[in-house]
């Protein structure tokens, strides 16, 4: 039996193109996965109760994360606060109601999603760029902003 002889730059080539492989492969696994944060405009809320008994304005801060392809999540957390009863108590952190309305300007796609400010909004949008505004069931001046979605 004849023996076969290879140079240390073969050897080297031999071992290291599986290896650069498996790094390339973790890498855009990895870059795939990960989820990417915006922060959007918020909105400016005016909240007015029944017969003047409490009342307040703030910001509803929001953010958009993108975790999966073609989906996108919004978070939003009410800042407002404002008096009670004869401006005796303060309302601090009020959640309210919101509505998000998007639009993939790369696809076509449309839709709107609502609920509460204490609660994740989740949005199936398909892949493109996405403009979101944010609004509250109270007089409000919107917010929102654009996410790339994968």
């Amino acid at each position: 039996m004849g023996s076969i002889v290879y140079s240390r730059k073969r050897v080297i080539r031999l071992v290291a193109a599986p290896l650069v492989a498996g790094v390339l492969t973790l890498g855009s696994a990895g870059a795939a996965s990960a989820a990417t944060t915006t922060e959007l405009r918020p909105v400016q809320a005016f909240v007015f109760f029944q017969h003047g008994v409490s009342f307040g304005s703030g910001p509803v801060e929001a953010t958009a994360t993108v975790i999966e392809a073609g989906k996108v999540t919004v978070t939003t957390a009410s800042k407002i606060s404002g008096a009670g009863d004869m401006g005796s108590s303060a309302v601090g952190l009020l959640p309210v109601p919101v509505t998000v309305v998007w639009t993939n300007i790369d696809n076509g796609r449309s839709g709107s999603a609502g609920g509460i400010s204490t609660e994740p909004i989740a949005l199936t949008t398909g892949a493109g760029r996405v403009d979101l505004t944010i609004t509250t069931d109270t007089p409000n001046l919107p917010g929102g902003g654009r996410v790339v979605v994968g």
